[in-house]
């Protein structure tokens, strides 16, 4: 029940919360009174007030100003109740100033979409509104109207994560997460990084820095790097991973730089320039460890922005003058958006198939000399896709996803259209299915392959407007390929739109980041469209069906025919473990590990291991001969429960053998 006296607490007339203020009132009060008239007040509105139904008029509460009722409750999205106080101006800490607002319920879905808004003024005259990260007392307003959270939704139901996953609190960082990428290490990865730009939540200007921020996934500490040696602002660059575990971040901001991470010292060097300037450009890590990049126009004057690679053992960029991009443009009415974000994914031979964005699919082809010719791979659909998501699921047999996206890069509605399509003889046209479409159109939208084979799609909006949260869509999709379809699963706690991103960590979670990072004109803030933070969503399958935490296998010791340890394996080679706990119904995948920025991750994919020899409570996995599927760099291995909940990965590097001299190399000095 909802007792008198609590009511009156919720007054916010300044006689009325000085008259009543005391520890013996209420558990949540502080004796101290520096923090009574502000923390003790904003713990009871979010804390000690229980969920009210909106049509039931006689509970209304006296939150407003001068004591009187609400005049209703709004129910969001996302389940949040907010009291509707006319005439009222909420007084207390800012979080930030958002503009554009034109509807009282548009405040209260502003204000639910950040975990710590209490409530929101809105002044209507100018359409702006003030969320409020502390409550203290309000005043009348005629020119104001405010909503007061009084409700985050119901106790979830703990079946349904059994069922739909759960989302974590949400995780403070000191930066806008706009790309991140896993810290290569052994025998786990334990470490992301992820940065934004020159300033933590701004872009522009070719600062010649970037700020970082470097999280623990196993202890959750949070701290914050400035990357100034290498003169690059790495906002909206090519990301890959060498074979060797070396992250290559190209072009953005300051758009011919180069710049290398180095796992084994964590530090960040200058590479050679690029040949040619690029920023929103794809790369990817060819089968013979090169990076290739293509196109990225967004930095610099529109121009013809051919192929190129990247050797790291020449620690050269070469032009590869016959990887033209004309053939895989978009019909994007900006010019300096058809060659954005392409979708690579590399293949034998050293080939590139490009699945997306743009209408026309194509494959890059060459030899040990580079890719010396594009070869078209017939028609995805009959519009384009920018910033849709591109997912190789199985790569042993070429098994592709692509959905969603827009014609235009920006203010454009999205398609939900999904195809599945099937790649093998390097040259020849995929094939290409229709699926089932989405349950809503995505723009600016991620995608993350899971250890079992289906694949996760989070956030984007229903109308792309970049460094906006307008139209959100809250709700994930995951893909399931035995039934090629796709079903709903539990709502995110933020908007990850426009700059956000996601990755699959090493124990099978998703970390869901970003969003936001305008030029320092204070548009992101004033729209509350800056998310320097992240949570982490916990798929089913780390759940029993009663919302139960599952029991994970367990692997116990690792080695490969060419290392004792496990760390490194050759392609055609094999991985022998085992388990703490044998099981009936093991499974194993591999899966490579990932980089992100701007919907973008070449580096991932999934191949599972299907040849396996079984004795006793060992298992040796026999790994494809096929560096074109394997390629080579860091992977996870995961073993999978009948039930299908994985372990915690181990990092197996995937090792260059085409020349003896660099595989022998990197099976002693890395890891």
């Amino acid at each position: 029940m909802f007792h008198a006296k609590t009511l009156v607490f919720l007054t916010f007339g300044c006689s009325v919360i000085a008259q009543f203020i005391s520890t013996s009132s209420h558990p949540a009060l502080s004796t101290s009174p520096t923090t009574s008239s502000k923390t003790t007040f904003s713990e009871i509105v979010s804390n000690a007030i229980p969920s009210l139904g909106s049509d039931d008029a006689s509970k209304l509460l006296n939150v407003c100003a001068g004591g009187l009722p609400a005049s209703r409750i709004i129910t969001t999205k996302n389940k949040y109740e907010f009291a509707v106080c006319l005439g009222t101006d909420l007084q207390g800490g800012d979080d930030t100033v958002v503009g554009n607002i034109k509807s009282i319920e548009q405040l209260a879905e502003d204000c639910s979409q950040r975990p710590s808004c209490l409530g929101s003024s809105w002044e209507k005259v100018f359409n702006f509104a003030y969320r409020k990260v502390v409550l203290t007392v309000s005043k009348t307003s005629r020119k104001v109207d405010s909503v007061v959270r009084i409700s985050s939704g119901p106790p979830p139901d703990p079946a349904e994560r059994g069922v739909n996953g759960q989302w974590s609190d949400i995780i403070k960082f000191p930066v806008i997460p706009v790309a991140v990428f896993l810290v290569s290490e052994k025998p786990r990865i334990a470490r992301l990084m992820a940065f934004s730009a020159f300033e933590p939540l701004w872009f522009g200007g070719a600062k010649g820095r970037t700020q970082f921020a470097e999280y623990n996934i196993e202890t959750g500490e949070v701290s914050h790097r400035n990357i100034t040696n290498t003169h690059h602002e790495m906002f909206c660059p090519g990301i890959s991973m060498l074979p060797d575990g070396r992250v290559v971040i190209s072009g953005g901001t300051d758009a011919n730089r180069t710049t290398v991470y180095d796992p084994r010292t964590n530090n960040f060097t200058a590479g050679p320039h690029m040949q040619v300037a690029r920023g929103y450009h794809s790369s990817t890590t060819l089968s013979d460890g090169k990076i290739f990049t293509l196109g990225g126009s967004w930095d610099g004057p529109v121009a013809v922005r051919d192929g190129e690679v990247y050797d790291s053992v020449a620690n050269t960029w070469t032009i590869l003058p016959g990887a033209v991009v004309q053939p895989s443009l978009t019909q994007d009415e900006v010019e300096d958006k058809r060659d954005n974000h392409q979708w690579f994914f590399s293949w034998r031979n050293e080939s590139v198939f490009q699945a997306g964005p743009s209408r026309q699919m194509n494959w890059y082809l060459g030899s040990g000399s580079g890719l010396e010719k594009v070869q078209s791979a017939g028609t995805r659909d009959n519009e384009d896709a920018m910033c849709g998501i591109f997912a190789m699921y199985d790569a042993l047999r070429g098994k592709i996803i692509t959905a969603a996206g827009t014609p235009s890069y920006d203010r454009s509605t999205p398609n939900k259209k999904a195809f599945h399509m099937t790649i093998d003889v390097p040259g020849a046209p995929p094939t290409v299915e229709r699926l089932p479409d989405l349950a809503q159109g995505r723009a600016f939208s991620n995608a993350v392959i899971l250890p079992d084979g289906t694949v996760l799609i989070t956030g984007g909006q229903t109308y792309s407007q970049s460094f906006t949260d307008e139209k959100s869509v809250f709700v994930p999709e995951l893909f399931d390929p035995k039934t090629k379809t796709f079903r709903q699963l539990a709502a995110m706690k933020v908007p990850r739109n426009y700059h956000s991103t996601a990755i699959l960590l090493p124990d099978g979670r998703v970390f869901s980041a970003g969003g936001g990072l305008c030029r320092p004109d204070g548009k992101c803030a004033k729209q509350g469209s800056d998310h320097p933070d992240a949570e982490i969503f916990s798929p089913p399958y780390l759940f029993n069906p009663d919302g139960s935490e599952a029991r994970r296998p367990a692997i116990r010791r690792i080695s490969s025919n060419v290392d004792s340890d496990g760390y490194f394996v050759r392609p055609g080679g094999s991985l022998t473990l085992t388990l703490v706990e044998d099981r009936p119904g093991l499974k194993f995948s591999f899966m490579r590990v990932g980089t992100n920025t701007h919907s973008v991750n070449t580096d991932q994919r999934r191949v599972p291991l299907e040849d396996i020899r079984k004795v006793g409570n060992e298992y040796t996995l026999a790994l494809p001969d096929d560096m074109g599927v394997l390629i080579p760099g860091d992977w996870f291995l995961f073993v999978i429960s009948a039930e299908g909940t994985p372990s915690v990965a181990r990092t197996v590097t995937v090792m260059l053998c085409g020349l003896l001299q660099r595989c022998n190399y990197e099976d002693k000095s890395i890891g």
